[in-house]
């Protein structure tokens, strides 16, 4: 038996372990950054919203699961992954040079977590419906870079004896 929060907890698990040796800009407030891996939450953040307005650690990728079908035969789990980066340009000998590069990171994480969702989903027991979709939102706020991913997880369904034990 799964429930829907053990394939959140299973996926996050995936991406803090697939993604930890990757490094992208977090700013320190001094016009400066760090190079770190992204932070994985799990939790329902409106798509609108930008991550650092609620706290959360920029590079960040946000878990998300708001609806689910179920057939009786199969269950079906829609996940969003909220993604934002941070990059204000191009550091060259102290010179901070602004641009609009950042999306490349976005794309970058984007690829990568899909080879991931392609590759080891069935190390964690759950299985990733095709298509996976992504996009861009349609409001950025320079110098922080915002796009999501959408797919679908496979799960059996809950035997009707087993629901007392969440109510």
């Amino acid at each position: 038996m799964t429930t829907d929060q053990e394939v959140l907890d299973k996926l996050k698990a995936l991406l803090d372990r697939k993604l930890k040796n990757i490094k992208l800009e977090r700013s320190n407030n001094n016009d400066d950054y760090e190079l770190v891996s992204p932070a994985v939450y799990i939790c329902w953040v409106p798509p609108k919203n930008c991550l650092h307005e609620y706290g959360y650690d920029i590079p960040g990728i946000v878990i998300c699961s708001g609806e689910g079908d179920d057939d009786v035969d199969d269950v079906t789990l829609n996940i969003r992954l909220n993604i934002q980066t941070y990059d204000p340009g191009l550091t060259l000998e102290d010179k901070l040079i602004p641009n609009s590069d950042g999306y490349k990171d976005i794309l970058n994480l984007i690829t990568r977590i899909r080879i991931i969702l392609n590759e080891s989903p069935s190390d964690i027991g759950i299985i990733v419906e095709k298509p996976i979709k992504w996009g861009f939102y349609d409001e950025q706020i320079y110098p922080y870079w915002a796009g999501y991913m959408t797919f679908k997880v496979k799960m059996n369904s809950l035997p009707a004896s087993s629901t007392n034990s969440f109510l």
